[in-house]
């Protein structure tokens, strides 16, 4: 008799063969089931950490280009508010800017 996870296993000789019946309900597939996922465990984990790495450096990109995105909208919204302002009064044109700074 072994234990593996609470799963007693009995051999019994019927018609010369030997059969295995487990003490508890869990099948002998999904016992083996169970074992391979413990093993395979670890190479998901891999996996998932890998896939969550994708993920997370996706995110940080759209997340860096959501970020400039609302700071040319916070600059227009500047120029907006100062044409609000700015309203009614004499402008400046583009020509009489360069002779000035020229």
């Amino acid at each position: 008799m072994a234990t593996l996870s609470g799963f007693v296993e009995l051999t019994l000789d019927t018609d010369c063969e030997w059969e295995t019946i487990g003490s508890c309900s869990m099948s002998k597939e999904r016992l083996l089931s169970f074992v391979e996922s413990e093993i395979g465990k670890t190479y998901m984990t891999k996996t998932l950490i890998r896939d969550i790495g994708r993920t997370v450096a996706k995110k940080r990109q759209q997340l860096s280009a959501i970020r400039e995105e609302v700071e040319d909208l916070l600059d227009y919204l500047d120029l907006v508010e100062a044409r609000a302002r700015d309203a009614g009064k004499p402008r400046v044109s583009h020509a009489e800017m360069k002779k000035r700074f020229a």
